[in-house]
């Protein structure tokens, strides 16, 4: 399939992207009003339901099915995937030392990952399969470690497929992503209080910003954090938590999906380039976020946090 009809297919797609206006309609609304609309603009088939994790779920799962039947590279697909594979990954394994519960998120990928809950690796990546086989070797590895593990291994194999693929966009934007998770990090870290040695074991590596500069950061004075990323692309969503303090952690994470998304500015008109199949996805799991927020808020009562921690795309 070319990369002319892939993102042909995420053009048409892109107009069926929730609005502001339908943003703001479904703020307005009590829940299971809420999860009515959202039937009308297609989420779930059309069919309502109760649940708002089952119908991102749902959602999700189709987006998923779009990117492994109709990108254009198979490569580029894997790249996108992985969050999904090994979020799965994470739970299987799990499962082996602990009751992961009912409510539990499983992605319908087309991977089949069922060893993994009896010690069989063998139909796996080899990254995957290289980061199971090194947790096996600890005793009963708490779920910290796992997720540290296993996130580590999504990103290897990620960039990897990336630079296979050869979209210089794909793989700028998995780079950011690593370094705003790792930034985070040390923001999570630094209001936990916690050592450089446990921050360690959350870094993830492969981003431009080195483990040495972040570990100074660790239990550092927000002046010193904020002059450490000073000439990076980072600093002004860097300086927004050291002026304001660690509770504004959403503040950052909204900055990084703008930042992520606008990468993809450049290259998103051309039918010939894997940008306007990657700006599609970006935008779509971006919504998925503003639609579990606006109804998590909406359940929990918690309304007014909804316009501070939204974002649009048409911004």
């Amino acid at each position: 399939m070319g990369a002319v009809y892939s993102n042909t297919l995420a053009r048409i797609r892109a107009g069926d992207l929730l609005t502001r206006e339908k943003y703001a309609r479904l703020a307005d609304a009590d829940y299971l009003s809420a999860l009515r609309m959202l039937a009308d603009y297609g989420y779930g088939g059309g069919e309502s339901g109760e649940d708002s994790d089952k119908v991102i779920v749902r959602e999700t799962d189709e987006l998923i099915r779009f990117i492994e039947e109709d990108s254009a590279d198979a490569d580029a697909a894997r790249a996108l995937l992985c969050r999904f594979s090994y979020s799965n990954a994470k739970v299987l394994y799990k499962s082996r030392f602990t009751d992961v519960g009912t409510d539990v998120v499983m992605y319908g990928v087309s991977e089949d990952l069922s060893g993994i809950t009896s010690g069989d690796y063998s139909d796996l990546s080899e990254t995957m399969r290289s980061a199971l086989e090194e947790l096996d070797t600890r005793e009963t590895p708490d779920p910290r470690v796992i997720d540290a593990a296993l996130t580590r291994a999504r990103y290897k194999e990620a960039l990897t497929s990336a630079r296979r693929s050869g979209s210089r966009t794909l793989i700028r934007c998995l780079l950011s992503e690593i370094d705003f998770s790792n930034i985070l990090s040390v923001f999570r870290a630094n209001a936990l209080k916690m050592s450089a040695d446990l921050y360690e074991e959350m870094f993830i590596p492969g981003g431009s910003v080195a483990l040495g500069t972040l570990n100074e950061c660790i239990g550092a004075e927000p002046s010193v954090i904020e002059e450490k990323f000073e000439r990076t692309p980072y600093f002004d969503a860097v300086a927004d938590v050291c002026e304001k303090g660690y509770g504004r952690l959403s503040a950052f994470e909204t900055a990084a999906d703008n930042y992520i998304y606008a990468l993809t500015d450049a290259g998103a008109g051309s039918l010939d380039k894997f940008d306007g199949f990657l700006r599609y996805i970006l935008a779509r799991l971006t919504e998925f976020k503003m639609v579990k927020l606006i109804l998590t808020c909406i359940k929990n009562g918690a309304r007014a946090e909804i316009a501070e921690r939204m974002r649009y795309l048409d911004d």
